[in-house]
Formats: C-alpha cells, sequence, structure tokens
C-alpha cells in the first residue's frame, strides 16, 4: 500500500494514474470537488519502483497534469523472534542480498484486544539505522541496552518522551508486533493491514499472520 496525497488552491476533482512504467496503466478517480485529494494504491510490489502522475480539474473545467514521478516501495524485512518477559527484544531479519536503510520503518506493538490502525505501542525506527544484506537488528523494547546487554541491542524503543521503559511493555500471553515502512496511524484497519510488511502474533491476538 502507498499513499499519495496533495492539496490545490481551488476545488477541483483529480485523477491518479500510475504504473511501472511512464505508460502508467492503472487510475484511480476522486470525482469528490476538493482542495485535498487522497489516494490509496493498492496491491503493489515490494522492492519496485512506480511511475505516477497526478490530474486535476476545476469547475471551469480547467485541467493541468502534474510531471511523471517516481516512488519506491520498501523491501521484504521479517520479524525474525520476539520475546517478551524480564528481558523484552523484536529481531529483525534481512532476507535482500544489499543492505536497506531503516529510516521511516515504524515497528508496532498491539495487545490482544486492539486491531492494526491503533496499535497500543509505535516505534519509529531511527533515520540513521540501516540492516546489512542477510543481516540482523536487534531492537530492546526493555531492558536490553545497546551496550553491556547480551547481546547487545542495535538500538532501543523508548516512549513518546524519548525515555527509556523501565518495566516490560509486551504481553506474554497474547500480542502481536507488525512492521510497517511508514506510520499508518490515519489509516483504517484494513487498509493498514495491506500496508504490513511483516508481522507476528502469539496468542490470540487481532492482530496476526494471514
Amino acid at each position: 500500500l502507498a499513499v499519495i496525497s496533495w492539496q490545490t488552491d481551488e476545488d477541483s476533482t483529480a485523477i491518479i494514474e500510475y504504473g511501472l512504467t511512464t505508460g502508467f496503466g492503472n487510475n484511480l478517480i476522486d470525482a469528490v470537488s476538493s482542495q485535498k485529494h487522497t489516494f490509496y494504491l493498492e496491491n503493489l510490489t515490494l522492492k519496485t519502483t512506480y511511475y505516477f502522475r497526478l490530474k486535476n480539474r476545476d469547475k471551469q473545467s480547467n485541467e493541468s497534469w502534474s510531471t511523471s514521478q517516481t516512488f519506491q516501495t520498501k523491501p521484504k524485512i521479517l520479524i525474525s523472534e520476539v520475546q517478551t518477559g524480564s528481558d523484552e527484544f523484536v529481531e529483525i531479519y534481512n532476507p535482500n542480498s544489499e543492505a536497506v536503510s531503516l529510516g521511516g520503518f515504524y515497528l508496532n506493538y498491539y495487545s490482544a484486544a486492539v486491531s492494526w490502525a491503533d496499535p497500543q505501542r509505535r516505534w519509529q525506527l531511527p533515520s540513521s539505522a540501516s540492516i546489512s544484506g542477510s543481516g540482523y537488528y536487534l531492537i530492546g523494547v526493555y531492558n536490553f541496552p545497546e551496550t553491556g546487554g547480551n547481546p547487545n541491542s542495535n538500538w532501543q524503543a523508548k516512549t513518546a518522551a524519548g525515555s527509556l521503559y523501565t518495566t516490560g511493555q509486551m504481553s506474554g500471553d497474547n500480542g502481536g508486533v507488525a512492521l510497517f515502512g511508514f506510520d499508518v496511524a490515519s489509516l483504517t484497519d484494513e487498509r493498514a493491514q495491506m500496508a504490513k510488511i511483516d508481522v507476528i502474533g502469539w496468542g490470540s491476538p487481532l492482530v496476526k499472520e494471514g
């Protein structure tokens, strides 16, 4: 899933054309006249460059096309291990041969009763973080420091205020963690689920594989 949004200086309808080449091949239409337009591009392939262009049409039937632009979907990154209890961590794995920047990625934790767009914890990975090809990246959630750990974490999750957690954050009985290429907080549950890169659930949570 990709989200494309833009704003115009007057009310207009909108069209987005997108695809794997500058010939595009797919389009979505927003027939509601407005200054703000948002499109959700579904069923995209990971690690792929897409081309798109935008058209607006105002109430006087004046039309304008944008130039062709591109975006690239995130590569596949896997959640390889989760540990709860007195020492909490989430480990992720890069199955690709090349290194992947983790800037823009989000790791969300879900307790049993919450769904995709409403995580109990939402952690944005550091913009400087990267994971080597066929490598692992260890995210310490509680009591898993970057130095003096066993082993050390690559990065420690923090509260919204930027502090380390002083107690465990993940249930040992029911829960789930999901990895995203962007913040899905503004999406519906259905679209947030479509946007996931990987997910692991344990027990009987709402957020899980499948």
